[in-house]
């Protein structure tokens, strides 16, 4: 991102002083030798080339470094499974097996509703089951357990802006002293005061 402003300020005695400010925004701090920088140089100095002005070298003015975002996620670092990839292995009830390198644990539980009642049945618990009246469910379940390993990766992205001031002269006139001015004025009021006294 860039961006490039003029302004203009007028000097004791040496004329119109024109300014050129300009601000390299960029993922990172950049050199002065970065092509963002140098054309936001060149964009500057054709401002002051076109305004007559003689100028001399860019000079950094400010830093500034802003948190533009910041994210959370997480790698998973170890392997994860699925349900059929789990009873695949053929861990028996009640006792802890392997499954690619990884420990797995299989609890049996055999809980029993009486009906009339309706239970949650399947993988997550995603399917309805009506028992009715008088009669007895005994669900077995199988849970597998195992520890997933993962690593919490924050990524933040700063905006960088290096703000520069180029200065430069235009014009070859001078602007009088004020108290060149004052002088001059006292010097008209005593002609027309001896203009009055002569017409007196």
């Amino acid at each position: 991102m860039l961006s490039v402003s003029k302004h203009s300020e007028q000097c004791h005695k040496k004329g119109t002083r024109a300014i050129c400010h300009f601000c390299v925004a960029h993922p990172l701090f950049v050199p002065f030798s970065d092509p963002s920088v140098l054309s936001a140089i060149m964009a500057a100095d054709g401002i002051l080339t076109s305004d007559g002005a003689t100028f001399g070298s860019p000079f950094l003015t400010s830093n500034s470094l802003s948190l533009q975002s910041s994210v959370l996620s997480y790698v998973a670092t170890s392997p994860t499974f699925n349900m059929p990839t789990l009873i695949g292995y053929g861990i028996t009830a009640n006792t802890t097996g392997t499954c690619s390198g990884v420990s797995v644990t299989n609890t049996l539980s055999s809980p029993g509703t009486f009906g009339p009642a309706t239970i949650m049945i399947g993988p997550d618990l995603s399917d309805e089951f009506i028992v009715l009246a008088g009669q007895l469910d005994i669900n077995i379940n199988s849970d597998f357990t195992y520890d997933v390993y993962q690593n919490a990766v924050t990524t933040d992205t700063y905006l960088a802006a290096q703000s520069y001031e180029i200065d430069g002269t235009t014009g070859t006139g001078t602007v009088p002293e004020p108290g060149t001015l004052g002088l001059f004025g006292c010097g008209l009021a005593l002609l027309a005061l001896r203009h009055r006294r002569r017409c007196s």
